[in-house]
């Protein structure tokens, strides 16, 4: 998940805006990760539900796990992710370790973007597209997956794959724009579902009735 799973970081906001039956019916059989968003912040509640897997970061803050053939790494854009921080220095050694097939990278607030959140420009975060051209592109990742905007958008830059899937619950008060990097942007509710083998890798987006509204399939050959 993207991020912004609750409206604040108080215990009220999760017991009414995520401890809900119907959330507890998925996740009690569904394992669930989450990048922690601007909303919830990484605070005393929010640390205290929140349970990261086992992995070299050392933190509960940013983590990765392999699912399969895919190798995942979810990351903390409410602490530091600059060039001198541990967050950056863990995603640059871990993404270089790993030998899956398939490398995808999730956080919450998009390293690129165009159109208009609220009354700023969503054109994407700083530290993020240094991230994304010094340690994903080089490292081989091939998928990000975002929140924080809330619209869809999928773009490509440097032969990676940005998807911004952050409508979920969310008011649609954003606007998505066209840009040179856009392959496609649509205002309105969404998911996305992922298959993966090892020779390929699909990606399905779905509006609130099930209809596609964007694939991409990428194969290792």
């Amino acid at each position: 998940y993207g991020g912004d799973i609750v409206g604040n970081g108080t215990y009220k906001s999760f017991d009414q805006g995520f401890f809900r039956q119907s959330v507890l019916d998925t996740i009690s059989s569904t394992p669930f990760y989450n990048a922690i968003g601007n909303h919830e912040g990484w605070r005393k509640v929010v640390k205290s539900f929140h349970q990261a897997p086992d992995s070299a970061s050392g933190s509960q803050a940013y983590y990765s796990f392999d699912w399969g053939v895919v190798h995942m790494l979810v990351l903390n854009t409410e602490i530091d992710y600059n060039r001198a921080s541990a967050q950056y220095g863990f995603a640059k050694t871990d993404l270089a370790a790993s030998k899956q097939p398939w490398k995808i990278v999730a956080f919450h607030k998009p390293a690129y973007g165009a159109g208009v959140l609220k009354a700023t420009a969503a054109d994407g975060d700083p530290d993020m597209k240094v991230m994304s051209k010094e340690v994903f592109a080089p490292e081989g990742v091939q998928l990000v997956l975002c929140g924080h905007h809330h619209f869809y958008q999928h773009m490509l830059v440097d032969g990676v794959h940005h998807m911004t899937i952050a409508s979920a619950g969310a008011e649609l008060a954003h606007d998505p724009a066209p840009a040179p990097f856009v392959i496609k942007y649509r205002k309105g509710y969404h998911f996305a579902v992922l298959d993966a083998d090892a020779g390929s890798l699909k990606i399905e987006v779905f509006d609130e009735k099930g209809a596609s509204i964007d694939s991409v399939a990428l194969n290792k050959t």
